[in-house]
């Protein structure tokens, strides 16, 4: 064989390689803003996704109970050996032509010709049957109200996935924001850790020459000790709340995240006067609609438990086949036949179930008023507590900018040798607070915020 056919192939394969290695392989997406960590969320999370299966096992539940209704066909196969078949006999006969006719015929000539014929088998040993049945559903009160009840069913299961979808959407806003408002943090206590570790060299350089006393560089130096441990801190927290947005998200712990969009991003989007105008309409509201599918679910049971006071009206026609068919067989293969069931005494079964049910429904109805003024309620303690957040919000802004420019006027008078290393730090831990405080508040109004989009149903 040519040696070129040969290592033909082998280039080939070459080449292939080659190509498939210079193929990128899609990357998955790490940078998320805050809608689309919701939208990845909507996707992944594993009680949005539970959520989704509860919904097919729903249609399903409601095709489960539909089929009852619907035509039924059974086959059935039995094996029977009966031990001791039944014999019939229906009497003997006088052989007539055995007999000699030119002899006369005496009694016992006649008992001496009577023949008893073989016995007949009224079955079989051994016999395999088989039959086929078809059963149609009529008439019945319980099934038409189950039917009802398993649509019904399906109502609760779609409002639980919006549910889901909606905690999913703010529990996300919270954590994002949480993780973003702990980077503002970082970044602060990074340009106050730098700033300082500079100024301390400078002061270590004074020192040195025996301008400075040494106590003045030791509570710089402490301050940057301080500093230094509250970055491993702030780190270490942001670690742990990415984590948990990634857990809340369903993406794996192993993956690279980043946030693209700020708490201030975020803040911005606040519509302080839009959102506290914003009407209250608690037939929109998640969980009123829950309750009211839960109250139309037993007032069905109540109409289930009165429904069994109603006959039942089926219908069914059967074919049986036998291996072995017995020389009497009075089976007939086809038959067909209506089936009705009247409910006469239960000996109060059915009344006390009744009478339950009506408690029950009783009950749905009293925790719907409940609900309704506490959802009344609810939303009013929102409105407060918004109005709370960012009124405080409106003050840390001002105190920010307060601080900030305390700190500028105290580090010139250092620099100047106007004022003390204590008096700076003292400025610098007052401006780092405020900083803090500030990034707090905002967590505080977006919370607040998140709380009164879910009272007023604003998802």
């Amino acid at each position: 064989m040519n040696r070129k056919f040969l290592l033909l192939p082998a280039f080939l394969f070459l080449f292939w390689t080659a190509g498939a290695q210079d193929e990128k392989v899609p990357e998955q997406k790490t940078a998320f803003s805050l809608k689309e960590a919701q939208e990845y969320a909507l996707i992944n999370n594993t009680s949005v996704k539970n959520a989704i299966i509860d919904i097919e096992i729903a249609k399903k539940k409601v095709w489960e109970t539909t089929a009852i209704g619907l035509p039924q066909v059974n086959g059935n196969v039995n094996y029977q050996n009966v031990f001791t078949v039944p014999e019939m006999s229906f009497g003997g006969y006088i052989d007539w032509a055995s007999m000699d006719p030119s002899i006369p015929l005496t009694s016992g000539d006649v008992l001496s010709h009577y023949v008893m014929p073989e016995p007949i088998q009224l079955g079989v040993k051994e016999n395999v049957t088989w039959d086929i049945t078809v059963s149609q559903l009529i008439f019945s009160g319980e099934y038409i109200v189950g039917l009802q009840a398993a649509k019904t069913f399906q109502q609760v299961s779609a409002l639980s996935l919006e549910k889901a979808k909606i905690e999913t959407k703010l529990l996300i806003k919270e954590t994002y924001t949480l993780v973003q408002i702990l980077e503002e943090n970082r970044k602060i206590i990074t340009n106050s850790l730098e700033n300082t570790e500079k100024i301390l060299a400078d002061l270590q350089a004074t020192n040195k020459v025996g301008f400075l006393d040494q106590t003045s560089v030791d509570q710089l130096e402490l301050t940057t000790h301080n500093l230094t441990n509250a970055k491993i801190s702030v780190e270490k927290q942001i670690n742990t709340v990415k984590l948990l947005l990634k857990y809340q998200m369903g993406m794996n712990m192993d993956q690279e995240i980043s946030l693209t969009e700020s708490a201030e991003t975020i803040l911005s989007t606040v519509e302080s006067d839009k959102i506290l105008l914003q009407p209250f309409d608690i037939g929109k509201n998640i969980d009123y609609q829950m309750l009211e599918v839960q109250e139309e679910i037993t007032s069905l049971s109540l109409k289930r438990q009165k429904s069994t006071n109603l006959p039942t009206l089926s219908a069914f026609y059967r074919h049986q086949e036998q291996m072995k068919t017995p020389e009497f067989n009075f089976t007939s293969p086809d038959m067909i036949g209506v089936s009705l069931k009247v409910p006469i005494f239960a000996s109060g079964t059915r009344h006390v179930k009744i009478q339950q049910a009506k408690l029950e429904l009783l009950q749905i109805e009293n925790n719907k008023l409940n609900v309704e003024q506490a959802l009344n309620m609810q939303v009013e303690q929102a409105r407060n507590s918004f109005i709370t957040a960012n009124n405080k919000y409106i003050l840390e802004k001002d105190n920010l900018d307060l601080s900030k420019r305390i700190y500028d006027n105290t580090l010139i008078k250092f620099q100047n040798g106007s004022v003390s290393s204590m008096e700076l730090t003292q400025a610098q831990n007052q401006m780092l607070n405020t900083q803090m405080g500030y990034f707090t508040a905002i967590l505080d109004l977006l919370k607040a915020k998140n709380t009164l989009d879910k009272a007023i149903n604003n998802y």
